[in-house]
């Protein structure tokens, strides 16, 4: 359950749709990059769908290791 204004915007029913919209192309072999190692995100692999650190509205599918560990970066691959 979503507490307060921001976490549903961020991830409310919008962010789940977009979360379903992009696993059906992730197992339909879609080859989509994540954003902040610039690998292949494979079916077999956890995945969430991430948040760009300068834009939060913008949302892309990351590797689950690579957006958990975000917080700590704050570093996109634009800039490493």
């Amino acid at each position: 359950m979503v507490k307060n204004k921001r976490q549903r915007e961020m991830w409310g029913p919008a962010h789940r749709r977009r979360r379903v919209q992009f696993a059906r192309r992730i197992e339909r072999g879609e080859v989509l990059i994540c954003p902040r190692c610039g690998l292949p995100i494979g079916p077999d692999q956890d995945w969430d769908l991430g948040h760009d650190d300068w834009n939060p509205r913008i949302e892309r599918p990351e590797h689950r290791t690579c957006n958990r560990a975000a917080p700590n970066r704050l570093l996109t691959s634009r800039e490493w």
